[in-house]
């Protein structure tokens, strides 16, 4: 603890979770222009968030997993699906237009 200003410095657990949390963030940044390669990073983000609020939580493990990385899971789902849908679009138009076969 800082006597003057009575705060804790961050322990290692603040750290990693900003860490990763800055990670999901950047990805979603990254998804706007390319959502398969954005939704890849926010989803093992994500996955990440999960594993380390579990392991990190004292109770109610499954709640922290949830809130942790729930949101961030749910917006890189979403992000990838979003890519495969709009390769699928592309695909088809290119095959209208009879570029590609």
């Amino acid at each position: 603890m800082d006597a003057a200003t009575g705060n804790n410095p961050p322990g290692i657990e603040g750290i990693i979770l900003g860490v990763l949390v800055v990670i999901g963030i950047t990805g979603i940044v990254i998804a706007w222009r390319k959502e398969k390669i954005g939704g890849t990073i926010v989803t093992i983000a994500a996955i990440a968030l999960g594993v380390f609020a579990f392991i990190t939580a004292g109770r109610m493990k499954i709640f922290a997993v949830l809130v942790a990385g729930g949101p961030f899971l749910v917006s890189g789902i979403l992000f990838l699906t979003s890519s495969r849908r709009n390769g699928n679009l592309l695909k088809q138009h290119l095959t209208e237009l009879k570029i590609i076969t």
